[in-house]
């Protein structure tokens, strides 16, 4: 019965597809700024790293002379 009037509720919010659509692009939207945001995080502590392991390889690089 709960099940129900959820359905009830949820098509009394939808009243038109524009709507659905529009609820959809928002959902959309959001999860394209967390991928981004998730692939910032990754390239700022990326950047770090890798300067960290160039600088330990040539301070560790035998003299070529």
């Amino acid at each position: 019965m709960n099940k129900e009037n959820e359905n009830k509720t949820l098509e009394k919010k939808l009243k038109s597809p524009d709507q659905e659509k529009e609820i959809y692009k928002q959902i959309y939207i959001s999860g394209c700024k967390d991928i981004f945001l998730a692939q910032l995080v990754v390239a700022v502590l990326e950047v770090p790293c890798a300067v960290g392991m160039i600088k330990g390889i040539i301070d560790n690089a035998p003299d070529g002379r």
